[in-house]
C-alpha cells in the first residue's frame, strides 16, 4: 500500500493497488494530452519556418526584413511554449514512474514524492533504480540515503558504475539546464529573465539561456526524457536472467548500449543545435513540394 500524505489535514492514508493502478493511469492521461501539444506546437514551428510570402520564403529574406522579424517572433513565442511542455513532459514522467508495476516499495515511492525539486526527483529516482536492481538496499535504509554508488564500485563492477555515472551526467548535463528555465518561462520572462528568487535583479545571463533555446534543443530534450524513463523501468522492473533475447543479460544491460546511441545523439543536438541546418532542410524540402505541385498543375 502506497501513503499519501493530505497537504492541507496532515493526514495519511494507504492507497490500494487498484488506486496506484489509477494513479498511474492519472499521470498517463497528463501524458498523452502533453504529448499532443508538443506536436502540435512543433508542427506550427516548422510551418512557420517553412512561410512564404508570395514567392519568397520568410526565412531566406534578410535577418532584418520586417516579415522575417515577425515570423521570429511568432517562433520565440512558440519555443518558449514547446519549452513549458517539455519540461512538464519530465515531470510528469518522473511522477508517473513511481506508480508503475512492480517497481518501487512504499516507503521508497513516498520518499520520492516527498522531495518536490524536479532536479532531485530524477537523481534520487534513478540512484534508487539502480540500488534495487543491484541489491544495494541496506537493512533499514530502504530509500538508499546512505549507499554511494560510486563508492560500491568494487563490489558492482566498473560496467555498471560506469553505466550509472554516464546517465547522471546526462540528467545533469542535459535535463537540468531545462529545468532551472522552466521557471523562468513559466512566470513570463520569455526575453528578459530576472534573478530568483523575487526576479528584481535583471540576467543576461539567464535570458540568452532562454533565447537559445530552440525547436532542434527542445525536441532532443524530450526525446532524451522518455530514452531515460524506459532505462529506468528497465533497470528496475526487470531483474531477473530470463531474458528471451539473451538470458545472459536483463532488459536494462541488453538494451543499454542502443538506448545510449540514440542519447548521445540527441545530446549532440542539445549541445550544438544546428538549427540553420534544421531551417534549412524544411525549406528546402517546401520547395521540392512546391516544384511537385507546380508539375501536377502543368501536367493538367
Amino acid at each position: 500500500m502506497l501513503l499519501v500524505f493530505g497537504r492541507e489535514s496532515k493526514q495519511t492514508y494507504c492507497m490500494s493497488n487498484a488506486e496506484i493502478d489509477q494513479y498511474f493511469e492519472y499521470h498517463n492521461q497528463n501524458m498523452k494530452l502533453l504529448q499532443i501539444g508538443f506536436t502540435r506546437i512543433k508542427k506550427e514551428i516548422n510551418n512557420t519556418y517553412r512561410l512564404k510570402d508570395g514567392s519568397n520564403y520568410v526565412f531566406e529574406l534578410s535577418v532584418n526584413d520586417p516579415r522575417r522579424k515577425e515570423a521570429q517572433d511568432t517562433i520565440n513565442s512558440y519555443n518558449r511554449i514547446l519549452s513549458g511542455i517539455q519540461i512538464s513532459w519530465a515531470e510528469e514522467s518522473i511522477k508517473r514512474l513511481w506508480y508503475e508495476k512492480s517497481v518501487f516499495a512504499d516507503d521508497q515511492s513516498n520518499f520520492l514524492i516527498d522531495n518536490r525539486v524536479l532536479e532531485q526527483r530524477w537523481h534520487l529516482t534513478l540512484k534508487l533504480s539502480y540500488c534495487i536492481a543491484y541489491n544495494l538496499v541496506p537493512q533499514g535504509d530502504e530509500t538508499c540515503q546512505s549507499v554511494n554508488i560510486n563508492r560500491d564500485s568494487r563490489h558492482l563492477g566498473s560496467i555498471v558504475t560506469t553505466k550509472y555515472r554516464s546517465l547522471k551526467q546526462i540528467v545533469n548535463e542535459i535535463l537540468v539546464p531545462g529545468f532551472h528555465i522552466r521557471n523562468k518561462v513559466q512566470h513570463g520572462e520569455w526575453i528578459a529573465a530576472f534573478l530568483p528568487p523575487d526576479s528584481k535583479v535583471y540576467s543576461q545571463d539567464l535570458s540568452d539561456k532562454i533565447s537559445a533555446e530552440d525547436v532542434v534543443r527542445i525536441s532532443s530534450r524530450y526525446l532524451i526524457t522518455t530514452s531515460l524513463y524506459n532505462l529506468i523501468v528497465e533497470i528496475v522492473r526487470f531483474r531477473s536472467r530470463n531474458f528471451a533475447l539473451d538470458p545472459s543479460q536483463t532488459p536494462f544491460e541488453y538494451f543499454f548500449d542502443q538506448r545510449k546511441r540514440k542519447i548521445e545523439f540527441e545530446r549532440k543536438k542539445v549541445l550544438d543545435s544546428s538549427l540553420d541546418k534544421y531551417v534549412n532542410h524544411l525549406i528546402k524540402s517546401e520547395k521540392k513540394a512546391d516544384m511537385y505541385r507546380a508539375s501536377l498543375l502543368s501536367d493538367e
